[in-house]
């Protein structure tokens, strides 16, 4: 291994580094999280507001049974759920926009509905 291929490698990791602890700081910047929206078969079925200091469970009925969801903290997840690989529940919390919770047999779909500081960008 010649000297620049010892360089190139630094480089790379060095470069790689400085985006793993740089890039999270520049994602999703500005977005705070107001509610989680909770789709059925394309259908909003129940939107719930997230705040810090509160937390609730209830039911719903999915397409083939029932499963529970779980707010707390401003973290949303499904608790329980009758579906067959239960993904959705190994999923566990959800906290920022951008994820989402998604359970295929039942057709639900959660994620956050976001307020963005800037109203617009003109050019």
């Amino acid at each position: 291994m010649t000297r620049a291929d010892k360089n190139l490698i630094i480089s790379v990791f060095l470069v790689g580094l400085v985006l793993y602890f740089v890039l999270p700081l520049f994602t999703e910047t500005g977005l705070k999280k107001t509610q989680a929206i909770i789709k059925q078969e394309g259908k909003i079925v129940k939107t719930v507001p997230l705040t810090e200091n509160e937390s609730s469970r209830f039911t719903l009925q999915g397409k083939n049974g029932p499963f529970t969801v779980e707010t707390q903290g401003g973290h949303i997840r499904i608790l329980e759920s009758t579906c067959p690989d239960k993904f959705c529940v190994k999923r566990g919390w959800i906290s920022s926009p951008g994820e989402t919770i998604i359970c295929v047999p039942y057709e639900v779909i959660i994620f956050f509905d976001t307020e963005s500081p800037v109203d617009a960008i003109t050019g």
